[in-house]
């Protein structure tokens, strides 16, 4: 059973996880100049497109996970080999292998957040505690011996690793200026009408045309200083699961080599539930709101991995392997709910919701090159250092490849610049023992 704890920003993770290995383990999983840019949590998206610089970068990340093992020693068992982590990031670990296994891990994640609205004039902060199951790898390896040969094993190996856990629940809450519905009304007034925002305020009479000039009011430019209570949970969910072929060899326990052929399957769900108030009453007529956004993304892709280890002698390996871009195929279908309820005399509530959005794009992830060393101490232990090179901002995505809009060519432009501009090369060191 390993424990290991990781700490992104205001986030701990906690993984706990039951392997074919049992074994107490020390480790330091220290990633530098590797991070997630936690962009300002945008309450609201632009036009529910789902494609963001972060999204790239979320989708493109390799955080693999697989067995406890690995886990164990901070992910970084490429050094030594004879895992099946090995097969997502240098599968020459294969050629370490002596005799065949089966692979089955599950895990349970638990995260804590603290979150804030960061306007409100008396913050506080709202914390959030879950754990839930995951299965982090499953699988089996072949270890054959060919006779009268240079080589002493050839293996052979098929099953899935978990490298990406999309879960975190969030929630803020407190009071600023301002409303959604100025946004919705911006929107009607500069003739961008959207199904999913500002048509949806329309309809649920959050935003109306009183006189008929083609000019939209709302109630809330009635007291634009009035301080509105504001709530808002997220929940996300999802995971990006590998299906793995691979075949490694050792040959005169020297050089061991490996390949292996990724499917990655991408699944992301977000739910997230805005709420308004107006405690004090300090606008007239309006009551509360309510919208609701929903995101689903899924998709597979395809990569491969190419991987060499020599071993200098059996307690010193060194190891180098590269990850040719994946190429993803997605699709978000996405809906948004709002509901207004305002007093006119009487209670009375406006609702409203979208028809079902979909969209077909591809995101293509960067190149990766990794390079790894194992050092055996006797009897005592090991040491196993594995480093990482990626250009992030080598990602894009493709956004036309169902679609002559002008406007999704002119967004994929864009968002493509935003990758480019925000992220760049990125040194990620492991070391474990």
């Amino acid at each position: 059973v390993v424990f290991r704890s990781s700490f992104f920003e205001n986030h701990q993770i906690t993984i706990f996880s039951l392997g074919s290995h049992f074994q107490m383990s020390i480790c330091l999983n220290q990633q530098l100049m590797r991070f997630f840019v936690l962009f300002s949590l945008l309450i609201f998206s632009y036009g529910l497109k789902a494609q963001t610089a972060f999204d790239a970068l979320r989708f493109s990340t390799l955080d693999v996970t697989s067995t406890a093992r690995n886990m164990g020693v901070g992910g970084a068992i490429g050094g030594l080999g004879a895992d099946f982590a090995t097969l997502s990031t240098n599968p020459a670990g294969l050629g370490a292998y002596r005799f065949s296994e089966m692979v089955f891990t599950p895990a349970f994640t638990n995260i804590n957040s603290a979150s804030v609205l960061t306007n409100d004039p008396n913050p506080s902060e709202i914390i959030q505690d879950e754990t839930k199951f995951l299965l982090s790898s499953l699988g089996a390896v072949f270890v054959g011996k060919p006779s009268a040969s240079n080589w002493s094993t050839f293996s052979f190996a098929m099953g899935l690793n978990q490298f990406n856990s999309f879960e975190q629940d969030f929630r803020f809450a407190g009071s600023s200026l301002g409303s959604i519905v100025n946004r919705f009304q911006d929107q009607a007034n500069a003739g961008v009408f959207s199904d999913f925002e500002s048509n949806l305020a329309i309809d649920a009479l959050a935003v109306y045309d009183l006189e008929g000039d083609g000019f939209y009011e709302s109630d809330v430019e009635l007291n634009p200083t009035a301080n509105l209570s504001k709530d808002q949970t997220i929940l996300r969910s999802g995971t990006t699961q590998e299906l793995l072929f691979a075949m490694g060899g050792n040959f005169k326990e020297k050089v061991l080599f490996g390949l292996s052929v990724g499917v990655p399957f991408l699944r992301y769900v977000e739910e997230k539930t805005y709420e308004e108030t107006d405690p004090q009453n300090e606008i007239d007529f309006y009551e509360n709101l309510e919208y609701i956004e929903n995101l689903t993304t899924e998709g597979a892709g395809v990569n491969a991995k190419l991987g060499l280890m020599f071993l200098l002698t059996q307690k010193v390996r060194i190891g180098a392997a590269v990850h040719t871009p994946t190429v993803y195929s997605l699709k978000d279908v996405f809906t948004t709910d709002l509901s207004y309820t305002f007093d006119d005399g009487g209670i009375e509530q406006g609702l409203a919701r979208s028809p079902e959005g979909e969209f077909d794009y591809s995101l293509r992830t960067p190149w990766r090159f990794i390079g790894s060393a194992g050092f055996i101490l006797g009897k005592a232990g090991f040491i196993t250092t594995e480093a990482e090179w990626v250009n992030q901002g080598n990602s894009s995505f493709n956004l036309t490849r169902n679609s002559d809009a002008i406007e999704d060519a002119e967004f994929e432009t864009e968002v493509n610049q935003q990758i480019d501009d925000q992220f760049n090369n990125a040194l990620n060191f492991k070391v474990g023992g």
